[in-house]
């Protein structure tokens, strides 16, 4: 069974979700740790809101070996929406 089936069916996958829209409420998601509350509709020096848009993403191999292993470490890249 995949991994994320299990965490699924055990519960903990909606325990991550919730620990992470947490995070939004002073956020510390990205680098810049501004704290703002994006559950409130406030928008952060990263101008993401609280719904972030993926705008691609995809395979990356341009890491050292441990961390890429056979099939990338993948990346994610967000659409600023204003």
């Amino acid at each position: 069974m995949a991994a994320y089936l299990r965490l699924y069916h055990s519960g903990k996958l909606k325990e991550r979700i919730e620990a992470a829209v947490s995070l939004l409420e002073s956020c510390s998601v990205c680098p810049r740790h501004c704290g703002v509350d994006r559950l409130a509709g406030d928008v952060g020096e990263c101008r993401t809101f609280r719904e972030a848009m993926v705008f691609s993403y995809g395979p990356h191999f341009g890491e050292e070996a441990p961390l890429v292993g056979r099939y990338g470490s993948g990346t994610v890249f967000l659409q600023i929406v204003t």
